[in-house]
């Protein structure tokens, strides 16, 4: 019986992904993760929560990935806000302020590998920031020009570390923005 008229959305789609991952995947049952009783029989209080899915680049989040999907700790998000939300992601502290590693790369324009690198060698997260990177630029082509990497990075929005990373395993600048544009990974 039909109640809300929303059987196709991604929405309710969203919602039927929650409860089922909840009764069956390995890592939500084995830590106890589950679906509040507001949320469990009631997509109606589902969605009067949460709302519509924003758009096909959201799933839904739990702020706190210990607790269960309630409204309190749940929100849409992207797959890029969910990655800085992982419990294997390493928070590093700086100035008072605390990012992922990820972030710091991508505020400092430091490879993250860079990063990582310093600091297993004991260096201190001061100096590990505030040392000047020695990089060899690197010179890319796309659309018929060609810019360093740096300069590619800020012109189509795209961190450097993402440049760094991708261009590693083959990718050509021509594929990375075809990539970035059509939302995969």
């Amino acid at each position: 019986m039909t109640t809300h008229n929303d059987s196709y959305s991604d929405t309710y789609k969203t919602w039927i992904g929650m409860r089922k991952r909840c009764k069956k995947g390995p890592h939500y049952v084995k830590n106890g993760v589950q679906v509040c009783d507001r949320w469990l029989h009631s997509y109606e209080n589902f969605l009067a929560d949460m709302g519509k899915r924003p758009g096909p680049e959201y799933t839904i989040e739990r702020k706190k990935n210990h607790l269960g999907y309630t409204p309190e700790n749940c929100c849409w998000a992207t797959n890029k806000e969910q990655a800085r939300n992982k419990t294997t992601n390493n928070f590093l502290t700086y100035q008072g302020v605390t990012l992922c590693l990820t972030d710091w790369a991508e505020k400092l324009n430091i490879p993250e590998g860079t990063i990582r690198g310093r600091l297993r060698r004991g260096w201190s997260i001061e100096k590990t920031f505030t040392t000047p990177c020695q990089v060899n630029k690197v010179f890319l082509e796309y659309k018929g020009e060609t810019r360093t990497m740096g300069a590619w990075s800020k012109e189509l929005g795209i961190p450097q570390t993402t440049l760094q990373r991708k261009i590693s395993r083959g990718m050509t600048l021509t594929e990375i923005v075809e990539t970035n544009q059509s939302g995969k990974e």
